[in-house]
């Protein structure tokens, strides 16, 4: 049988998220917040945008160890947009989650945005929209901060569906990048790269419910399907 490969329309993405959204541990801003919010505290400042905040983990655990920060997320479906309201609103500081045209409209711009995990899901056409969006809501010499697989092996990810006999990524990811691809998006769309470095976000520092990630992620180096011993990208840039 020669397996054929998905092509993601929105609709599919949306209902592969809603179901997604059962499982808090699906999530990368859940399983290492403390470390995001420590490890970028110097470059958030002023106001936040959470691009692609999912359930906003990372915004929670940003609003409840920053007093001096105001926080927005953004969402793609009404679905997560109304789930991270009904989970945040109400606290200090937060200030709601939008879809990108509501932003665009009230034509605030922020001086840190944060697109965790995020790229990896977007097609070509999806990357130009989404940068070009973020460009336009960045202040000048404001902060983007970028986390995504580094150079992942997007074949060893594939899963097949029997009832579509259609391949593809269990987690719906459709790039793989590196330190030159990630460094090439951020010049093309007019942003100056501070920083983009190869880590291991979260496999040695995340928190005891979480140490199968640490063992899954070493067998999956093994086998090939995350690169050397650099689990992931992060970029930091600016305009």
């Amino acid at each position: 049988m020669i397996k054929k490969s998905l092509q993601w329309s929105d609709e599919m993405v949306a209902k592969f998220w809603a179901n997604q959204n059962t499982t808090k541990e699906n999530y990368f801003t859940f399983q290492v917040k403390e470390l995001l919010v420590k490890k970028f505290n110097k470059h958030i400042q002023g106001s936040v945008l959470d691009y692609g905040c999912g359930l906003g983990f990372f915004l929670e655990e940003l609003l409840k160890r920053r007093k001096d920060i105001t926080a927005k997320g953004m969402e793609f479906t009404d679905d997560s947009i109304l789930a991270c309201n009904q989970r945040l609103g109400g606290k200090e500081q937060y200030q709601g989650t939008f879809n990108i045209e509501q932003l665009k409209s009230s034509g605030e711009q922020f001086d840190c945005i944060t697109l965790f995990e995020v790229i990896e899901h977007l097609s070509d056409d999806y990357v130009d929209s989404v940068m070009t969006n973020i460009k336009a809501l960045l202040k000048k010499n404001g902060k983007l901060i970028i986390t995504t697989p580094n150079n992942e092996n997007l074949d060893a990810g594939q899963v097949f569906c029997p009832n579509c006999e259609h391949s593809f990524h269990r987690m719906q990811h459709v790039q793989s990048w590196n330190i030159d691809s990630l460094g090439e998006v951020l010049i093309q769309h007019g942003f100056t790269p501070i920083s983009i470095v190869e880590d291991n976000l979260g496999i040695e520092q995340v928190s005891q419910p979480y140490r199968l990630i640490k063992k899954t992620a070493l067998i999956l180096d093994r086998i090939g399907v995350l690169n050397a011993k650099k689990y992931n990208l992060i970029a930091v840039a600016t305009i």
